[in-house]
């Protein structure tokens, strides 16, 4: 008798319980998220605790789609100094600074007027720019590469180490 009462009181808490309407490795669907253009494999993925990138409209935040596996972040880094090995933009013209990039695979951009060459440092990389008008890219180069822009100085636009 007293483990009946136990098990009868073990499953009214199982009941009353809000976790339990979902299973141990599902996530709630926030109620205002429009998941309409969702399919149902999409659902059940932005359900589970699976690492999983959401899409969404940035006008509404309509939930466009679901993909599986987090979005990858470059792990390159920028900083004002050029340091021995860094993929260098430098300067040719006071006061704007040397842009040195290094860490891992990936793509930075901005916009670094008055650049006078790039050297790869320890890298292999490439380096965008523009210059009366025009947008082009080089490379990629090797390492230890050292590239001038034949005495004109350029806007450079993103460093890309592969």
């Amino acid at each position: 008798m007293l483990a009946s009462i136990v098990g009868a009181a073990a499953a009214a808490t199982a009941l009353l319980s809000p976790h339990t309407a979902m299973a141990a490795d599902s996530t709630p669907i926030p109620a205002s998220a429009d998941v309409s253009a969702l399919s149902p494999q999409q659902l059940e993925l932005l359900k589970s605790d699976a690492p999983h990138t959401i899409s969404v409209d940035p006008r509404t935040g309509k939930v466009l789609s679901v993909t599986e596996g987090a979005i990858s972040t470059p792990a390159i880094s920028q900083h004002n100094i050029c340091n021995s090995g860094d993929f260098c933009y430098a300067s040719g013209q006071v006061p704007y600074a040397h842009q040195g990039f290094y860490g891992s695979a990936g793509t930075k951009t901005g916009s670094w007027p008055s650049r006078s060459y790039f050297d790869t440092g320890n890298y292999r990389g490439r380096a965008c720019w523009t210059y009366q008008g025009s947008s082009p890219c080089s490379g990629p180069w090797g390492p230890n590469s050292y590239v001038n822009f034949n005495g004109s100085l350029v806007t450079g636009t993103s460093v890309t180490l592969y």
